[in-house]
């Protein structure tokens, strides 16, 4: 179910630096196999660049028209940490997209989600699991 869905820029930090990733759309919605939600962004190819879990842990700040949060990613099964941020083109579509978030979050405290890279690989599995 998707919660949330607005055009946006998507960036990334690198070496301190904020880098663009691309424009496109980006989703928050609820996965049923976890119970839990997401933070999903593809280009205007629809090719899937950044797949996120919302979990207890994952923390998001909110500036004017920016979102920033630091999540595993999931989009390429390479489980690492990134550092992400969503340019809106307008500050009210920035707070619905926190609000979501933050609802977001509630569903990660109800599941007890919580936002890691994967200790083990299972071919099978290509989520974050909750611990």
């Amino acid at each position: 179910m998707i919660m949330f869905k607005e055009r946006c820029a998507l960036s990334e930090q690198v070496e301190n630096e904020w880098k663009p990733v691309s424009s496109g759309t980006i989703f928050i919605y609820y996965d049923n196999e976890i119970y839990g939600t997401r933070i999903n962004f593809s280009d205007d190819c629809n090719v899937v660049l950044s797949n996120t879990l919302i979990g207890l842990n994952t923390e998001m700040k909110i500036s004017q028209n920016v979102c920033t949060w630091t999540a595993v990613e999931a989009a390429n099964n390479l489980y690492q940490w990134r550092n992400l941020q969503a340019a809106f083109e307008t500050e009210d579509a920035a707070e619905q997209f926190y609000i979501t978030f933050r609802e977001g979050v509630t569903y990660a405290e109800h599941s007890d989600i919580v936002d890691n890279i994967p200790t083990f690989a299972d071919p099978e599995d290509d989520n974050v699991v909750a611990n």
